[in-house]
């Protein structure tokens, strides 16, 4: 059978309040529980450019994947996604990338 029960949580009343159900049936059914946090999704554009980051990190040398690290930056800071995050957060509400 399901050794594992994984319970999303986003951080609100309503997926919080599962968790004492979900406690109930898994403990006679010897089940683990594993709460996992679900978070909004990021920026395409920081995605990208980590990526980018990250495949090229021991194939050049040390001042080369800074200055690529540094390039993916400064895209992002100069985007209107990095706008978009910053209304986001002011606003409270999660934020709408378009990849821009």
């Amino acid at each position: 059978m399901y050794k594992r029960a994984l319970i999303p949580l986003d951080g609100s009343a309503v997926a919080e309040s599962i968790v004492p159900f979900i406690l109930e049936i898994a403990g006679p059914l010897d089940m683990q529980v594993a709460l996992v946090r679900v978070i909004v999704p990021s920026p395409p554009l920081a995605v990208e450019g980590a990526k980018r980051a990250v495949n090229v990190a021991g194939t050049v040398s040390t001042r080369d994947g800074l200055r690529i690290e540094a390039e993916e930056q400064a895209v992002c800071l100069r985007s209107d996604d990095m706008k978009e995050a910053i209304a986001a957060f002011v606003e409270r509400r999660a934020p709408s990338y378009q990849r821009r």
